[in-house]
């Protein structure tokens, strides 16, 4: 299993590629949009996944600390179980 770290803080670096994936998924998002009204529905979708991955990857440090916050939590509730198993 990788080894999942709280985030804390990011550096200017990070915030500016976080940026980047956001706008560029408003682009691609228009552009699904405009190939949705013309009816080339495949084009359509394509823009749409890789602007709701775009979307994600701007969000991945949201996410890092979600799912950092969800295994200590699991961790705790399984470390408690087996304390009141012995």
């Amino acid at each position: 299993m990788p080894r999942i770290t709280y985030k804390k803080s990011i550096s200017m670096g990070e915030a500016i590629s976080s940026l980047c994936f956001f706008f560029v998924g408003v682009i691609w998002l228009s552009h699904g949009v405009d190939f949705f009204e013309t009816g080339n529905l495949w084009r359509a979708f394509g823009l749409f996944l890789c602007a709701i991955i775009s979307f994600a990857a701007c969000l991945r440090f949201v996410i890092q600390n979600f799912v950092f916050n969800l295994m200590v939590t699991i961790d705790a509730k399984r470390q408690k179980n087996q304390r009141n198993v012995q």
